[in-house]
C-alpha cells in the first residue's frame, strides 16, 4: 500500500472492509535530502516528505476508521520522530522532516478529539534513536529493543492516553533501562516535579513532556 497514492490506500480499505482492525499503525515515512540549508532547498522533495509523513497518516485514518471502530482495542498510533520536537531543535536543518513530523503531531492530536466519540484511542509514539540508515551506527537503540519496548508499550494504551506523545529512549550508562516520556502533545512545559506512584516525574524538553525512568527488562506482558 502506498500511502501517498489514496486510490492504493483505498483498494485496500476496500478488501478489508467490514473486518475489526485493533491497532492500525502508521509508520511508512521517508527522510527527505540530507544537507539543506536556506538557498539550497529541493521544493519538490520537500512536499514529497509531507504528502508521505503528514498527509499519508491521515488518508490511512480516514480510510480505516470505520474497521478500527469496529475492534476491540480501537487503537490508531502514529510512529513520530524526536526531530518533530519544537522545543527540542537545537540543530536545525531537516526542514521537510521537522516540519512534517511536528505536522503529524498535531493531526494525530486533531484526530484523538474528532474520534473520541467513537472510542478510538490515538497516539503518537517516537521509537527512539535507533540504529537505522537514518539514526547511523551510534544510535543508542537496536531496531530489536526499539521494537520490543514500543510493543509493550503499545499494550498499555487506552482511551487515558488518546491525543498524547510518548517517546523511548535510553538512560545513560544504565543498561538496560529507559525513559518514557509521556505527555500532552504541546510545546510548553506541563510540571516540574511531581510525585506519581511512587515515582518522580521531572519536565523534559521535548513536546514539554514529563519523564519517568522504567525498567524494560521486566518481561510480563504490558508492562513497561
Amino acid at each position: 500500500m502506498d500511502v501517498s497514492d489514496l486510490a492504493s490506500v483505498r483498494a485496500v480499505a476496500s478488501e478489508l472492509k467490514g473486518k475489526p482492525i485493533d491497532l492500525l499503525l502508521n509508520n511508512a515515512r521517508v527522510g527527505g535530502p540530507r544537507g539543506q540549508t536556506i538557498g539550497n532547498i529541493d521544493y519538490e522533495v520537500s512536499a514529497r516528505v509531507l504528502d508521505v509523513n503528514t498527509l499519508g497518516p491521515i488518508r490511512v485514518a480516514e480510510a480505516f476508521v470505520d474497521n478500527v471502530a469496529q475492534s476491540e482495542r480501537k487503537l490508531i498510533v502514529t510512529i513520530t520522530s524526536g526531530m518533530g520536537s519544537i522545543g527540542d531543535n537545537t540543530s536545525g536543518g531537516a526542514f521537510a522532516y521537522r516540519s512534517s513530523k511536528a505536522a503529524v503531531n498535531m493531526v494525530m492530536r486533531s484526530l484523538a478529539i474528532d474520534l473520541a466519540p467513537r472510542g478510538i484511542t490515538c497516539v503518537v509514539i517516537n521509537p527512539g534513536w535507533v540504529r537505522t540508515d537514518m539514526g547511523g551506527p551510534h544510535a543508542t537503540l537496536t531496531t530489536a529493543q526499539s521494537v520490543k519496548r514500543l510493543r509493550r508499550l503499545i499494550d498499555t494504551l487506552g482511551p487515558a492516553q488518546s491525543g498524547r506523545f510518548s517517546s523511548i529512549t535510553t538512560v545513560a550508562n544504565t543498561p538496560g533501562r529507559s525513559r518514557l516520556i509521556v505527555g500532552a502533545i504541546k510545546s510548553d512545559t506541563l510540571i516540574k516535579h511531581q510525585s506519581f506512584g511512587g515515582e518522580t516525574l521531572t519536565s523534559d524538553n521535548v513536546f514539554g513532556t514529563v519523564t519517568r525512568t522504567l525498567d524494560f527488562t521486566r518481561a510480563s506482558r504490558g508492562c513497561l
